[in-house]
């Protein structure tokens, strides 16, 4: 007697948004046309007052569950929508990311192999396209590099339930919240990461961790990350490297303003 094939996982995806309604629409086309057959998909609105709420009620019957309500910023809305997801598997593409085709979710289920019970606490990850203005720069997903910087991104990552509810997104930080998911969840045991060979998302380069007078906040919050999840021991030589991070930057802001962006922009072409 054969035993039957495992169930294949239901998928979560997870939008989360305010005020997004420039950018919204391409984020809900590029899940709803998905050719995956198990699939959930949420949305969670921060109580946006532009025409986001207006955009999701004509796609409300190609989605799963909505809600329009405050929060206290995004990483509430994160948790809030792990709170709401019934998936086997949980995938955050917010205002903005997009899937890098209708077929993406399909062939991960299908490449990573993984019946529903297994992928409870997996993480199913693979490559990113970075949009700037300049173009579109490939970022390749590697659980391995993780102590040495964040190497997985949540555009490109489908997510165990069990693995997600036990490590849930801390408020506290600012623009590593992810880096630091990432971190604890390479700490536990059980945990199996599997990477697929495709490019799974498309996501604008121009949020929060991408903002220039961001870059110091995000460069020592992810250094003390580190420390605080294992990955580095808290010494004097860690201390001197973000110090060196911090004098950097600010001897590099105080030189284009002396001389201007463009005349600065131009040395440092030279320089290169």
């Amino acid at each position: 007697m054969t035993s039957s094939p495992p169930r294949p996982p239901r998928v979560t995806v997870i939008t989360v948004v305010r005020n997004g309604e420039r950018v919204l629409e391409p984020t809900l086309r590029s899940v709803i046309d998905q050719t995956y057959g198990h699939l959930e998909y949420l949305v969670i609105d921060g109580a946006s007052t532009d025409g986001t709420v207006g955009l999701i009620r004509r796609h409300e019957g190609r989605i799963s569950h909505w809600a329009s309500e405050p929060d206290d910023g995004f990483v509430d809305a994160f948790n809030k929508g792990i709170d709401r997801a019934t998936g086997d598997l949980m995938c955050f593409m917010n205002a903005g990311d997009c899937f890098h085709d209708e077929g993406v979710v399909e062939d991960c289920i299908r490449l990573a192999g993984l019946g529903a019970h297994d992928a409870r606490r997996a993480v199913i990850y693979g490559d990113e396209l970075a949009v700037t203005d300049e173009g579109e720069e490939l970022r390749r997903g590697d659980h391995t590099q993780l102590d040495s910087h964040c190497s997985l991104y949540h555009q490109a990552t489908f997510i165990g339930a069990d693995l997600q509810r036990s490590c849930r997104y801390d408020p506290r930080i600012r623009v590593g919240t992810d880096y630091d998911f990432w971190l604890r969840c390479k700490r536990l045991d059980g945990v199996s990461f599997v990477r697929v060979e495709r490019v799974i998302s498309r996501f604008r380069a121009d949020g929060v961790s991408f903002a220039p007078e961001n870059r110091v906040h995000v460069l020592l919050e992810r250094e003390l990350l580190k420390i605080l999840n294992g990955g580095q021991r808290y010494n004097d030589r860690d201390v001197l490297r973000m110090a060196k991070v911090l004098a950097g930057f600010r001897v590099k802001k105080a030189a284009e303003r002396l001389i201007g962006p463009s005349r600065y922009a131009a040395l440092k072409r030279r320089l290169e």
